[in-house]
């Protein structure tokens, strides 16, 4: 297959509206809470650009990402999540969880919840919520009304109340309730 030569000519890494901070393009991301990150590689407008490409000739789609995200991690500390040995496995995923949330750049957020009520923690930079998910402990009974709750009132805090916040919400428990 020939293709013609207009199509092999050089074409540029992004399109020029959505360069720069004071472009139109970057200021439209901004106004809808967007960001752009580089994701998966153009292999057809590489291949139409450079017939027989190395890595420096590949070009990448960007992917819009929003600006801002808060995950959160309701824990159940019951005292059927300690005998079950559940609560042991549940505070290894949420850690594990917290720390691929930083990892992203996300805020993270614990509700952790057994006996009356539920309580919540909110740590912007993780550094102190891997030491609380240690800490935990287990007993009393399972609350998990009071936790989405909870969960709800953190969602609707006036820092995360934009639509264009992405809230994700892990719930760790083993559905043993009351209620």
């Amino acid at each position: 297959v020939v293709l013609p030569s207009s199509w092999t000519s050089p074409l540029p890494q992004r399109l020029p509206a959505a360069q720069g901070r004071g472009s139109p393009g970057a200021r439209c991301l901004r106004r809808h809470g967007l960001r752009s990150v580089p994701g998966s590689i153009d292999w057809f407008g590489t291949l139409l650009r450079r017939p027989r490409p190395n890595a420096r000739d590949l070009r990448r789609r960007s992917r819009l990402v929003p600006a801002q995200r808060l995950w959160v991690i309701a824990l159940d500390c019951s005292s059927s999540m300690l005998r079950s040995g559940g609560l042991a496995l549940a505070k290894g995923v949420a850690g594990a969880v917290a720390a691929r949330a930083r990892a992203a750049g996300a805020h993270v957020a614990l509700v952790s919840f057994a006996g009356s009520g539920a309580q919540a923690q909110l740590d912007s930079r993780g550094t102190q919520l891997a030491h609380t998910i240690d800490e935990l402990g287990g007993g009393g009974g399972t609350p998990l009304r009071s936790a989405l709750r909870e969960v709800l009132a953190l969602c609707q805090r006036p820092a995360y109340r934009e639509r264009t916040v992405e809230k994700s919400v892990l719930l760790l428990t083993d559905g043993r309730t009351r209620e």
